[in-house]
């Protein structure tokens, strides 16, 4: 059985393919928390504005990645007069 030997240049470019997947998956991972996370403060202020979200609001705030836009619903909390405000700054 034959046993192959990787070259210098060969090992350099996979432990630098193995090292940028590693950066690529934390970002991506430190992404993912960012966007949990405000999705679930969200949820707990208007919760608590408004003692409860229907399941279309709560849908709605989970199913939503962009950050900007539920960081502009946390920011207008204090304008909305009903829960289902918020679906318009999530659109």
């Amino acid at each position: 059985q034959e046993v192959l030997e990787l070259t210098d240049f060969e090992e350099s470019a996979m432990n630098e393919g193995i090292q940028k997947g590693k950066i690529e998956g934390e970002i991506i991972g430190i992404q993912k928390g960012k966007l949990e996370s405000k999705q679930g403060t969200l949820k707990s202020l208007l919760i608590r504005k408004f003692k409860s979200i229907s399941e279309e609001i709560a849908l709605k705030i989970d199913t939503c990645t962009d950050i900007s836009k539920l960081e502009s619903a946390i920011n207008n909390i204090f304008d909305y007069t009903q829960a289902s405000d918020v679906l318009d700054t999530l659109k």
